[in-house]
């Protein structure tokens, strides 16, 4: 995945039916969709206009259990995650 770093999200979109997230996002010079295919959990925390990404990174299923366990288990039910999971067949 090309970087993201330092980009603007100027929208996001879920569409659980299609386990899809779309985000658009702008930098000084370019504007680009972002489409998580096949995603089935997401947490964007205190969304506020002009947010910054920092990080992206994509993980397998083992490593986004075990970061996660906490909060697994604290909410008993996906609501929502730190990071975008995306399934990989």
């Amino acid at each position: 995945m090309n970087s993201l770093h330092d980009y603007e999200i100027l929208n996001y979109n879920i569409n659980f039916k299609n386990s899809l997230l779309t985000m658009d996002v702008t930098n000084e010079e370019l504007n680009k969709r972002i489409e998580f295919v096949g995603a089935i959990a997401n947490r964007f925390s205190d969304g506020i206009p002009y947010s910054i990404i920092l990080d992206l990174d994509e993980l397998d299923m083992k490593h986004f259990f075990s970061s996660n366990k906490d909060l697994l288990e604290e909410k008993r039910i996906v609501v929502g995650l730190l990071c975008i999971v995306l399934l990989k067949n």
